[in-house]
């Protein structure tokens, strides 16, 4: 079970289930519940280990930082894939790319 109060308050996983996969050459991020504001892109601090959504009302951080195998990927790539899933049935509803910064 997905406890959300050990989250910091103002982060996403502190709202919903998020995993990040890493692969060779790319960046998934699977997650339970539809946002509530339209996703302009992220943003991933190399030197922090943290990544911030940009959504229109403003910015929202992941909620940990991320481990280094995950970081590696990320500093190569210049987009995201995002799956809304249904968890129980482990289908996907939808998905989008969504652009990344990276900042060094």
């Amino acid at each position: 079970m997905h406890d959300y109060s050990k989250y910091p308050k103002d982060s996403l996983l502190a709202q919903l289930i998020m995993d990040v996969y890493a692969t060779e050459d790319s960046i998934t991020i699977l997650y339970d519940r539809p946002f509530t504001e339209e996703l302009l892109g992220l943003e991933f601090d190399a030197n922090s280990g943290e990544l911030y959504f940009d959504f229109t009302p403003g910015r929202l951080r992941f909620g940990v930082p991320l481990k280094d195998e995950i970081c590696d990927v990320l500093e190569q790539q210049d987009k995201i894939t995002l799956i809304h899933m249904d968890i129980p049935s482990h289908k996907a509803i939808s998905g989008m790319e969504v652009p990344l910064t990276v900042v060094t």
